[in-house]
């Protein structure tokens, strides 16, 4: 029996950017392609954490549309 290979996710950076990641991360969620590992840069960071906590794109996009820039900041209050 084959074993499935792994599969990798890098999530670049810029804001706008994100919302692409979104995208992606819906697709794979749809054709239920499981992600091993994932990494980011900047805002693509905090987006493959969130992910990896919640495996949820649908979530990861309300997250992201509700929040402008200035809110942003407090998604990264780590205390």
């Amino acid at each position: 029996m084959a074993t499935r290979k792994k599969i990798g996710l890098a999530l670049g950076s810029g804001a706008f950017r994100d919302f692409a990641h979104i995208g992606v991360l819906k697709v794979l969620e749809k054709h239920k392609i499981k992600i091993d590992y994932l990494t980011g840069s900047s805002i693509g960071a905090w987006a493959a954490a969130h992910y990896a906590i919640f495996h949820d794109a649908a979530k990861l996009e309300r997250d992201m549309a509700g929040n402008t820039g200035k809110n942003l900041v407090r998604l990264l209050d780590f205390s």
